[in-house]
C-alpha cells in the first residue's frame, strides 16, 4: 500500500519533539523553551521546574499526551508515575491564543495548498485540542517559513503546524506530519477530500474539478456561505435537533476529538 508521505528519515525529525527547537531555529521559527529532557527516572533526579508542561518526545506511552504541573510536587508526582526509562520533554508552559496553519507540499517542495486558523475555544480548556475554531487569512511569511521547515527533512504531504500567539511572535509548539483532527474546517471552506491533494506534483482540483493555482490560500475561500449554511444548519431555541441533523461549525460538538495537543 502507498501512502501520500516521504520515508520514515523524513518524518522521524518532526515527530521527536526534541529535534524541533533545532529545526526551528534554522528557519527563523521559535519554540518555548526547553527546562529539561531524557528518561523520566533522570529527569526526576534533576532540578524541577515550579510550572511547566510535560510532553512524551515522540510515543504518547504511558504519559497519554501533554501534561501540565503547576508545582514541583506535581511534576515529581506526574514523573514518578511513569516507567523509569518513559522519555518526556519539560517546557515553559505559555499563555495564548492557539493557531495552525496546515499546508499541502508537493515532491517538489512547493506550497500547494495552505490554511491557517485560529482556535476560539479548546476541550479541555488551555491544553486541549480546538473545539471551535475559525479560518483567517495565511501569514505569508509564516506559510513561507513552515515551507523551509519542512525542507529541512525533505517532507512532502500534508502536514500541519501549531503555535501559541505571543506578543513577539508564535511559538511553534507541535507538527503533525499527517491527516489532523480539525481538517473538517479547512474542507467545509472549500478545501478537497485528502483523497485527491496533489501531492503527488499533479494539478490540484476544487471540489468542482476546477485547477487550483499552486498556493491557493483557503482560509478565506467560501467563508460567508458556509457561515450561513451552519446558522441556517441550527435547530431553533429550545428545540431538540432533528434526525440526522449534522451540527455546523460552533454548534457545541468539538471538532476533532482526539488527545491533547503535544
Amino acid at each position: 500500500m502507498r501512502t501520500p508521505y516521504p520515508g520514515e528519515a523524513s518524518l522521524a525529525p518532526l515527530r521527536d519533539k526534541r529535534c524541533l527547537p533545532a529545526l526551528a531555529a534554522r528557519v527563523g521559527l521559535r519554540t518555548p523553551s526547553t527546562l529539561a529532557a531524557g528518561r523520566a527516572d533522570e529527569v526526576l533526579r534533576g532540578r524541577l521546574p515550579e510550572r511547566c508542561v510535560i510532553k512524551p518526545t515522540a510515543i504518547a506511552g504511558e504519559l497519554g499526551g501533554v501534561r501540565v504541573a503547576d508545582s514541583v510536587e506535581e511534576l515529581r508526582t506526574l514523573l514518578a508515575a511513569l516507567p523509569p526509562a518513559e522519555e518526556v520533554l519539560l517546557q515553559e508552559r505559555l499563555s495564548g491564543t492557539l493557531a495552525a496553519l496546515s499546508v499541502v507540499i508537493d515532491r517538489g517542495g512547493s506550497v500547494v495548498r495552505r490554511f491557517q486558523q485560529r482556535t476560539l475555544r479548546t476541550w479541555p480548556p488551555e491544553i486541549g485540542v480546538s473545539s471551535l475554531a475559525v479560518g483567517v487569512v495565511s501569514d505569508e511569511e509564516l506559510t513561507d517559513r513552515v515551507r523551509a521547515l519542512l525542507a529541512e527533512t525533505g517532507f512532502w504531504g500534508m502536514a500541519q503546524l501549531q503555535f501559541l500567539e505571543q506578543r513577539d511572535g508564535p511559538r511553534l509548539i507541535d507538527v503533525n506530519p499527517r491527516i489532523y483532527g480539525s481538517l473538517a474546517l479547512a474542507l467545509a471552506l472549500g478545501g478537497q477530500p485528502p483523497g485527491g491533494l496533489a501531492c503527488r506534483g499533479a494539478r490540484s482540483l476544487d471540489r468542482s474539478g476546477r485547477p487550483v493555482p499552486r498556493g491557493r490560500d483557503l482560509s478565506v475561500a467560501r467563508g460567508r456561505r458556509h457561515v450561513r449554511a451552519s446558522r441556517r444548519s441550527r435547530p431553533p431555541p429550545g428545540s431538540s435537533p432533528a434526525a440526522g441533523h449534522r451540527p455546523g461549525l460552533g454548534e457545541g460538538r468539538p471538532a476533532g476529538q482526539r488527545r491533547p495537543r503535544r
